[in-house]
């Protein structure tokens, strides 16, 4: 429903988002006034849905993300949501099966398989690495235990902010003083007084290379996937022969 959907962006955008997702209430749009990388904006967006009274099972997914196996991204999803549905205080990983070895994304690597959601096996999770060398890449493709970070994450809103509070905590205490202020009077000018100092650091790096090994799972799925930020991936999506 439209009162859980939210879109986390840069202040400029907003007239065009708000065009394209007219249905969308006013203040589910998250407007940052500066970039302080993802971690800042991903935790932005979940404080301002806990002042908002939202919790439960929630995807989150980076807006760059190209799919051709939409249906295999359902039947993700939907597992995802039974994995956190049943255990609240974990993260799914929708992860994909490498084709090349890119320098250019996170790869997370496979633990043991800990069982099957209606015929979708899901895994534990060993390690994680962002953006690793070209030739640490090839070694990993060739192993065949991992996959690339899709951008695609299921979890619970309890479990994030509970996520940011211990591990990175100045970071977390920086955004939930501008929380305080929404749905006052005062949210925009606090927002732009206090956001631009926010800790400056990417969500891989704040969270996901810290997270507990047994808090996430991980599924590997051949979605099509491509991160059409960098020419590369552009011109792969685009390609039809």
């Amino acid at each position: 429903p439209s009162d859980r959907m939210y879109v986390a962006t840069n202040r400029a955008y907003e007239p065009t988002l708000r065009a394209q997702a007219p249905a969308l209430p006013a203040r589910n749009f998250i407007l940052e006034p500066c970039r302080r990388d993802v971690a800042a904006a991903v935790a932005l967006a979940f404080f301002s849905m806990e002042k908002d009274g939202i919790s439960g099972p929630f995807m989150f997914q980076w807006s760059d993300n190209y799919v051709k196996n939409t249906a295999a991204l359902e039947r993700a999803i939907a597992c995802g949501r039974a994995l956190v549905s049943s255990d609240p205080q974990r993260m799914v990983f929708i992860g994909e099966k490498p084709r090349y070895a890119s320098e250019n994304l996170g790869w997370i690597e496979l633990g043991d398989k800990l069982g099957e959601h209606e015929g979708m096996p899901y895994y534990g999770f060993r390690s994680w690495q962002y953006r690793p060398p070209k030739a640490r890449c090839e070694d990993m493709l060739a192993s065949g235990n991992f996959v690339w970070n899709s951008g695609y994450f299921v979890t619970t809103v309890e479990f994030m902010t509970s996520a940011f509070r211990t591990l990175a905590p100045e970071l977390a205490a920086r955004v939930e003083e501008i929380v305080q202020y929404r749905g006052t009077p005062r949210e925009k000018d606090k927002l732009d007084e206090l956001y631009p100092t926010v800790p400056s650091v990417h969500f891989d790096v704040a969270i996901l290379e810290r997270l507990p090994r047994e808090r996430a799972v991980l599924l590997q799925v051949d979605l099509g996937w491509s991160d059409p930020g960098n020419l590369y991936s552009l011109k792969e999506a685009l390609q039809t022969a």
